[in-house]
């Protein structure tokens, strides 16, 4: 029941990144992104493999994250 209410949050969340329409990379919506993942990650061990695309590198940009869609006007 808790690893479906956590997908559900991901799935909205990213609904939201993409509803919102940003243009590049902010660093606070990175940051954003990556608490979700840990969040989900600490909420059940067996979700460790969810979004490995999804990394902690200044330089990884989240736009190419695997289920993020980045508008570009």
């Amino acid at each position: 029941m808790g690893s479906l209410y956590v997908n559900h949050l991901v799935w909205g969340l990213i609904v939201l990144i993409q509803i919102h329409g940003h243009k590049g990379c902010f660093e606070e919506e990175r940051m954003g992104l990556l608490e979700i993942k840990e969040f989900v990650r600490s909420s059940d061990n067996d979700l460790d493999h969810l979004l490995p695309s999804w990394i902690d590198d200044s330089h990884s940009e989240y736009c190419d994250w695997e289920r993020v869609t980045c508008d570009n006007y």
